[in-house]
């Protein structure tokens, strides 16, 4: 899609059509330093994951949810993942195989509306508006925001524009986004360890000060 092509459209926020049976949600960091700034990072942390592209290339994407969902589900819930999740390496906590199709995790089945409308990736707030390689293309043809208005508010698709730009520069970000994620899961890590540890007895944290002190003797 060209710079001049009529394209119009409206969101109407509550049909999730283009969230039920999707392929994975492109990511970059500008959405991991919004969800952090906003400190819901954690309650994404069960759906980031990275996987090849097309072109074999390593993409940041928010997973959907397939035959695992009632388990992600109740990890997103309380906003974490088991303390046997929190531990797990980066590899195995971000490089695993995706969904190929399936329902946002974010969306809403009953009212069919986004759980962060107001902090959803950048990929969808340009959406169905994509771009590549210097040219704009509609990603969803039968989006029914698409020739839902007579004229398209100017503001708006500059913004989807801008956007749907960002996500084409944004991928190129893998390296640098992966220190951000180490970062942040080692800083939940540490928040759960804590968290662990204030409910232990002074009896229990005796036992453990005395075991990290053979292992330091050991080493």
């Amino acid at each position: 899609m060209s710079e001049k092509s009529k394209f119009k459209f409206s969101c109407s926020s509550d049909c999730g059509k283009c969230c039920d049976d999707r392929e994975p949600v492109p990511l970059i960091l500008n959405d991991l330093e919004a969800w952090a700034s906003k400190k819901i990072i954690k309650n994404m942390f069960p759906y980031i994951k990275i996987r090849k592209d097309e072109n074999g290339l390593a993409e940041l994407v928010l997973n959907m949810l397939g035959t695992t969902e009632e388990s992600e589900n109740k990890n997103s819930e309380d906003g974490s993942s088991s303390g046997d999740d929190a531990g797990e390496d980066l590899e195995k906590q971000f490089v695993a195989d995706t969904v190929a199709k399936g329902k946002c995790p974010m969306l809403n089945k009953e009212s069919k509306t986004c759980l962060i409308w107001d902090n959803r990736p950048t990929y969808c707030r340009a959406f169905p508006l994509g771009f590549d390689d210097g040219s704009f293309f509609i990603e969803m043809d039968d989006c029914p925001g698409i020739d839902s208005v007579e004229d398209m508010d100017k503001d708006l698709l500059k913004m989807m524009r801008e956007d749907a730009k960002r996500v084409f520069d944004g991928k190129k970000q893998v390296g640098i986004v992966m220190p951000l994620l180490q970062a942040l899961v080692l800083n939940s890590i540490q928040e759960a360890n804590m968290k662990a540890m204030s409910k232990m007895s002074p009896e229990d944290l005796q036992k453990l000060q005395d075991v990290f002190e053979k292992m330091s003797k050991k080493e």
